[in-house]
């Protein structure tokens, strides 16, 4: 009797090389060219991204007679909803479930199933899964009602997790006087939306190979300067997620990391005759790649992605910035961030990132709100995350000198709240105007007080008196709090002057404290070193030299008669010393903080102070500045969302 031969090297329906997961979704033969293959042959036919399941997972699977029994395994009862992707209590928005039958075996549901990633940063892209959802926080509206539900399922041993779409917490969290932090599971990208129709990676291909070969350069130009400063990903966890294979980082991040990390590699003193790509193609690509994310697929990446584009420079688009920034802020609420989650049941990784991304958007609205004019959208009372301290921003594994370069975010996350404070009195549209400025600025004095004394000793001989600039980002953190000293005497100066009985004794010495301030940011401007220029900037303080020239231009109109007395005002002379020094570190250094400045006040204090025009001219031409500034302004800094604006530029 002759012995049948075995059939060696079955590949195809080999258990050690299993079909790929778009192979299985159509049902079709997977085959390689060879064992070391990256991409099957149906994939590169049909152009899609080649993903094989991780064979581990596999491994771990239960073992069961025939597919039939392993369906009856986690087919749930006739009474209960088709099956739903679990999803963890403990919010890790980026994390999605495997298609893997194993996981949808029933569990008694809870809120301490710990996130996928041990170092997320909140970088990945949608997993390319059709069925994929995500959390999205239960508000306070619906929470008392989901926490009695939740109760109850928790309660009921009959229960899947798998037969409804909120995610159940534990019931000590759901003691009385404490608000539970419930999810939801939503969909995240539209309906009938593919995740393979991705035009953010097609734009990031494109910016990628116009940078190459210097994008890891630029990678280690933005962790080595902005990073430190203004701390939005895990250092770590961005690198060895970027060592993997592609897809695995979100498009819209990467795209507008370059952009933003090459005004920092354009200003590098290693790489003095480096010709660099145009910096408003790559903002315009940036801007484009992360407009579609946040329609195909918004997440905490897309957040991230927003806080690089809005704090990036050059600034280009005001009213964008604006538009970007509620985009994030509710996509925030969404994924609750503006909730404590030191007690969550997730990695301290984790915990770090929610943390300083919660702290660096509070910091770009109030900014935003000071610089543009806008009302602030976000409040005290509507989140609980504690404040920022050094053992919450800066991760356990670094050393201190490392954990020391984020003082300055830490400083900025507490100089929020005083902002707050002024914008909340400045906003009030039912306040008379100047009823209590005086006293109000008083308070405000004192919170500015308690806020340096709250600052480490080395930052605080930095910041109050603009030595020992070498801390990353304090020059930057020393421009802010010089500006919102001069803001908060100004309240004083409104509150005489629009008094019936103007105390001018009083006056004279409030303005002479404003001019000092404002003295004190022009000295410091012209201090500023080629390091310290090449150091971390928000564009907001590009605002901050503008409104300082406002300040000292009109005490100047209020305080001399006529165009001979204007132009020999000390308050111009100031004013003209702050933007000719803009000018020169504009020439050396192509710093562009001073762009605003320079724009709106270059050419009539030019007349005033240094050309000594005819009097009639003069005054023509400042009734013309003030008539035209805004309009002019705009054409120089055309918006990103005006498309027609774009191409006719």
């Amino acid at each position: 009797m002759s012995t049948i031969p075995r059939v060696e090297n079955r590949t195809y329906r080999s258990h050690s090389q299993p079909a790929c997961l778009p192979c299985r979704k159509r049902k079709s033969r997977c085959k390689r060219d060879n064992a070391d293959a990256m991409s099957c042959l149906s994939c590169k036919l049909h152009g899609n991204d080649c993903v094989f399941p991780d064979t581990s997972v596999a491994a771990t699977r239960p073992v069961t007679s025939n597919r039939r029994a392993q369906k009856r395994l986690v087919r749930p009862g006739p009474d209960l909803p088709p099956l739903r992707p679990r999803l963890s209590a403990s919010p890790c928005p980026e994390h999605t479930p495997r298609d893997d039958p194993a996981q949808d075996v029933p569990m008694r549901p809870t809120i301490d199933v710990p996130c996928s990633r041990d170092v997320p940063f909140a970088g990945s892209p949608a997993p390319a899964s059709p069925g994929e959802d995500e959390s999205h926080v239960i508000g306070p509206v619906q929470s008392p009602d989901a926490q009695r539900i939740a109760s109850y399922l928790f309660n009921d041993t009959s229960f899947s997790p798998r037969a409804s779409r909120m995610i159940v917490a534990r019931p000590d969290q759901l003691s009385a006087g404490k608000r539970a932090v419930l999810f939801n599971a939503v969909r995240r990208r539209p309906l009938g939306h593919a995740p393979t129709q991705s035009l953010p990676a097609s734009i990031c291909e494109i910016v990628t190979k116009l940078l190459e070969p210097y994008c890891e350069n630029l990678v280690d130009i933005y962790f080595s300067t902005v990073h430190q400063c203004f701390p939005l990903l895990d250092e770590r966890a961005f690198k060895l997620q970027r060592a993997t294979p592609k897809g695995k980082i979100s498009p819209a991040l990467i795209t507008s990391l370059y952009a933003q990390a090459i005004v920092y590699w354009r200003n590098s003193s290693s790489t003095p005759n480096q010709h660099y790509p145009d910096l408003r193609f790559i903002w315009n690509k940036a801007n484009e790649a992360l407009h579609s994310e946040l329609y195909e697929s918004p997440g905490m990446s897309a957040i991230i992605a927003i806080l690089l584009n809005i704090s990036g420079r050059p600034l280009t688009a005001l009213i964008g910035n604006g538009v970007l920034l509620g985009s994030a802020i509710s996509l925030a609420h969404s994924l609750g961030l503006n909730r404590n989650c030191l007690d969550w049941n997730i990695s301290s990784s984790e915990k770090l990132l929610r943390t300083r991304l919660w702290w660096a958007i509070v910091i770009v609205d109030k900014w935003i709100s000071v610089t543009h004019g806008t009302p602030q959208q976000l409040r005290a009372s509507q989140h609980d995350v504690p404040p920022p301290d050094l053992a919450v921003i800066a991760d356990s594994g670094q050393d201190t000198d490392e954990r020391a370069t984020f003082t300055t975010f830490e400083a900025l996350a507490r100089l929020s709240p005083v902002i707050e404070t002024y914008l909340d009195h400045v906003f009030d549209l039912h306040r008379p105007p100047g009823s209590g400025n005086a006293r109000f600025g008083l308070l405000l004095e004192k919170a500015l007080a308690q806020w340096e004394d709250h600052l480490p000793n080395g930052l605080r001989r930095a910041i109050l008196r603009g030595t020992n600039l070498s801390i990353p980002g304090s020059a930057n953190l020393r421009l802010s709090y010089l500006y919102i000293r001069l803001l908060i005497q100004k309240l004083g100066i409104d509150d005489i002057k629009q008094n019936e009985q103007v105390d001018s004794e009083d006056l004279e010495h409030r303005l002479l404290h404003a001019r000092q301030t404002a003295e004190n940011i022009v000295l410091f401007v012209q201090e500023l070193n080629d390091v310290a220029l090449r150091d971390f900037w928000l564009y907001f303080n590009a605002f901050a030299l503008s409104g300082t020239v406002a300040f000292l231009f009109r005490c100047a109109l209020e305080s001399e008669q006529g165009v001979v007395g204007l132009g020999q005002s000390r308050y111009l002379k100031l004013a003209w010393d702050l933007v000719e020094t803009l000018q020169a570190h504009q020439r050396r250094m192509n710093w562009d903080i001073g762009n605003v400045c320079v724009a709106q006040y270059a050419t009539i204090l030019e007349k005033l102070v240094v050309t000594g025009g005819q009097p009639s001219e003069a005054m023509s031409d400042l009734q013309q500045f003030c008539q035209s500034e805004f309009a002019e302004f705009d054409q120089m800094f055309p918006d990103f969302w005006d498309r027609f604006q774009m191409e006719s530029a």
